[in-house]
C-alpha cells in the first residue's frame, strides 16, 4: 500500500501541487496535496475532504529555528483630522467586550450604512426613527488594527462626501442593537472611524444620516483582470451619484467572474453579465471595484483543476473561504487578492524545490498535507476551520514574503503564525520521490 501511495503521489503531484491557479498579480493563489484514503494515519489528516468544524485558535509553541522577515504591521498612525465629540472609552465600559481574532462567519462583520433623508419632511428629529428616509446604501469594510484600536474606512471619499458626527447624524452599533457610539472617534481627514481594539472580530455597524441635498457625484474606478492565456489588466473610470446602488461596465460572458470591493468579495448573486454588460449591485459609496475573470479557453485535463469554495468565510483579520481543488484541501495564498469561485481553472505554475522549499514544506505538513500529523498536535482542534485558517495565513506570509500578509492582524496572532512557520521550517524536506522528482 505504501508503494501504491508513493506511485499515486508521484503521478499526481506534478499536476496539482501548484503554486498558483492564477498569477499572483491578478488573483488568489492556492496549493493542494493529494492524499490516499488507504494511507495510514501518519501520512494524512483526519477528515481532509470534509468541511472542518469551528473551534478556537491553536496553542502556540515557541521555537527559534527560523529568521523571518519583519512580522509587525506598520506602526499605528494617529488620526490626522478632528475627532468627534465622543469620549475615549473607559475600562469599565469595555469590561464585557473581548476581541475575537478567529471565527467562522456567514457574512463580513463590519457594515457601513448611509441613510439619505428628506430634510423638508423632517424638521423635528428626536430619535433616529423620526427620519423620513429617501434611500439607504451600504458596503462592507475591514477593521484594521491600529495600535490598541481598530480603524474602519467609514467614508471612502472624505474630501467629497460630507459626514457629520453630531448627535442623531451618526451612530455605531454592536450586533445591530447595542449603541457604542460613545466609545468611537472619527478622523475626518482619513474618513476612518476608530474603536477600541476590544471590538476586533465583533459585528459592527456604522451608520451616517445625511440630508438628501448632500448627494454628490463620485469617481469610481473599476479594474478588470482578464485571463486569455495570460492576464491583461484595464481600468475604467466612472462617475456615479453617491446614492447609486448599481454599477455597469461593458463586458462579455466569461468564466470564473469575481467582483470585490474593499478587499471583500461580493456574493455571486450581486453581479451578472447580460446584453454585453457586467451589472454589479454595489454601493458607489463603497469605492473602487476589482473584477477578475477567465475568457473561455480550452485546457488539457492534466493542466486544469476543479475548484470549490465554501459559502461561509473564516475571519482572521481578513476573510478567507474553505477551498478544495480536485477534491483536496486548497489554500488561498494572497489575502490581498480575490478568491476563486467554484469552477474549473488552468494551472499556470508549479512549486520548485529551492526557491519554494519552505512553501513546499507548508503544503506537505500543514492542514490537508500528507504529513499533517507532524504538526496537528499544535492545534487545540486540528480538524477545525480555525486550524485551516491559521495554515492559510501562515502560508500566505511565506508566499508574499512581506509583512503586508499580516496587515490588520493582531500582534498575538502574528506571533502564533511565526511560531508555526518556525516549527515547520525545522522539519525535514519531503523526499524527491514524494515530490515526483526523478
Amino acid at each position: 500500500m505504501k508503494r501504491k501511495l508513493k506511485t499515486l503521489i508521484s503521478t499526481i503531484l506534478p499536476i496539482i501541487l501548484c503554486l498558483s491557479l492564477l498569477p499572483a498579480s491578478s488573483m488568489a493563489t492556492f496549493h493542494t496535496w493529494a492524499t490516499d484514503t488507504d494511507a495510514d494515519s501518519t501520512s494524512s489528516p483526519a477528515s481532509t475532504n470534509a468541511s472542518p468544524t469551528t473551534a478556537p485558535i491553536f496553542t502556540p509553541e515557541s521555537t527559534e529555528t527560523l529568521t523571518l522577515p519583519p512580522t509587525q504591521a506598520p506602526a499605528p498612525e494617529a488620526p490626522t483630522g478632528t475627532p468627534s465629540e465622543y469620549a475615549t472609552p473607559t475600562t469599565a465600559e469595555l469590561s464585557d467586550v473581548q476581541p475575537e481574532y478567529l471565527k467562522v462567519v456567514t457574512e463580513p462583520l463590519v457594515r457601513v450604512e448611509y441613510h439619505y433623508y428628506d430634510e423638508a419632511q423632517s424638521q423635528s428629529i428626536s430619535d433616529f426613527s423620526d427620519y423620513a428616509i429617501e434611500s439607504s446604501h451600504s458596503y462592507y469594510a475591514i477593521a484594521m488594527t491600529r495600535g490598541n484600536s481598530i480603524a474602519i474606512a467609514a467614508n471612502k471619499y472624505p474630501a467629497i462626501v460630507p459626514a457629520n458626527t453630531a448627535p442623531l447624524r451618526f451612530r455605531v452599533l454592536l450586533n445591530d442593537s447595542e449603541d457604542i457610539t460613545s466609545v468611537s472617534s472619527y478622523d475626518a481627514a482619513a474618513g476612518e472611524v476608530f474603536l477600541p481594539g476590544n471590538y476586533m472580530g465583533h459585528k459592527v455597524t456604522i451608520a451616517w444620516y445625511c440630508p438628501a441635498s448632500e448627494v454628490v457625484e463620485l469617481p469610481i474606478k473599476v479594474t478588470t483582470s482578464i485571463f486569455r492565456g495570460a492576464f491583461t489588466e484595464a481600468e475604467q473610470m466612472l462617475t456615479l451619484p453617491s446614492n447609486a446602488d448599481a454599477i455597469s461596465i461593458p463586458f462579455v460572458a466569461m468564466n470564473g467572474i469575481v467582483v470585490s470591493q474593499n478587499g471583500i468579495d461580493l456574493e455571486q448573486s450581486r453581479y451578472s453579465v447580460s446584453d454585453g454588460a457586467l451589472n454589479i449591485q454595489a454601493s458607489a459609496l463603497g469605492g473602487d471595484l476589482e473584477v477578475t475573470a477567465y475568457s473561455p479557453v480550452r485546457t488539457r485535463a492534466s493542466t486544469s483543476v476543479s475548484h470549490t469554495r465554501s459559502a461561509d468565510q473564516i475571519y482572521y483579520g481578513y476573510y478567507t473561504s474553505y477551498y478544495t481543488a480536485n477534491g483536496r484541501v486548497a489554500l488561498c495564498l494572497d489575502p490581498n487578492k480575490s478568491g476563486l469561485n467554484s469552477g474549473t481553472y488552468p494551472i499556470t505554475r508549479f512549486l520548485q524545490p529551492g526557491s519554494d522549499s519552505l512553501l513546499i514544506k507548508c503544503a506537505y505538513y500543514m492542514y490537508g498535507g500528507p504529513s499533517y500529523s507532524s504538526i496537528r498536535h499544535r492545534f487545540e482542534a486540528p480538524d477545525s476551520m480555525s486550524a485551516y485558517g491559521v495554515c492559510h495565513a501562515a502560508a500566505s506570509y511565506i508566499y508574499i514574503n512581506n509583512a503586508s500578509a499580516f496587515q490588520g492582524i493582531s500582534s498575538s496572532t502574528v506571533q502564533l503564525l511565526v511560531d508555526l512557520l518556525n516549527y515547520i521550517n525545522g522539519l525535514p524536506m519531503p523526499a524527491a520521490d514524494v515530490l515526483g522528482i526523478r
